[in-house]
């Protein structure tokens, strides 16, 4: 064999590994009530999110609003300073996170 019988013996594996996966696919049976579960589930997962991204959100603005303020930055106040842009960084973090779940779960709807 040459590379050229390689190239093809490669390319119809592929092809034979894809029918394989296609028909695997279509042979499982559709249980409508589990699919209803599962719609429903993802529906109440997706409102669960949506409170979160939503408090999540305030929390963030609430620790925004504290790092706005001027006096924060005396060094007094270098602890409370601290606490703050730590939890910024935690609040950003978890909101990235119930915001890409949630994103993905509202493509697969």
């Amino acid at each position: 064999g040459d590379l050229d019988e390689y190239q093809s013996f490669i390319k119809q594996q592929i092809k034979q590994a894809e029918a394989e996966e296609a028909a695997n696919s279509n042979t499982e049976p559709v249980n409508k009530k589990q699919d209803h579960k599962a719609g429903k589930a993802q529906k109440n997962r997706l409102q669960k999110l949506e409170r979160l991204i939503d408090q999540t959100t305030d929390k963030l603005n609430q620790v925004t609003e504290q790092l706005s303020k001027d006096d924060i930055y005396d060094p007094e106040n270098q602890q409370k300073l601290q606490q703050l842009l730590e939890q910024s960084t935690e609040l950003k973090t978890e909101l990235d996170e119930y915001e890409m779940e949630w994103l993905e779960l509202s493509e697969e709807s």
